[in-house]
């Protein structure tokens, strides 16, 4: 069963088929990582309607160290069940990595 699509995202942390949140890194942007609480079905709660219930991306300062601490790292976008921070309309990469976490717990399971 595909949980994510492994294209797109490696898990760091959380089992999709047991855990609600995750913690991975985006292939394409290596120095972006997320955070997510994934559920098995779409919800109207979901950002733009997906299984993704709430979810908080940044960029960090050193791509190497796969865990960030608070100072080597920079929230770029934040969702909890709506909006708090959205990614800015002037950094490509922000909205990019977004919408890549988006395509990848596409379908639900």
């Amino acid at each position: 069963m595909e949980y994510f699509n492994d294209a797109l995202i490696e898990l760091i942390e959380g089992n999709p088929e047991q855990d609600f949140w995750l913690h991975g890194e985006l292939k394409a942007l290596p120095d972006y990582q997320f955070f997510a609480k994934v559920y098995d079905c779409k919800s109207n709660h979901g950002l733009k309607g997906s299984r993704i219930s709430k979810l908080e991306v940044f960029r960090i300062g050193d791509h190497w160290n796969r865990w960030p601490e608070k100072h080597q790292c920079h929230t770029v976008a934040h969702y909890d069940r709506g909006w708090d921070l959205k990614p800015s309309l002037f950094k490509f990469k922000d909205r990019q990595a977004v919408r890549i976490i988006l395509r990848a717990f596409k379908n639900e399971i």
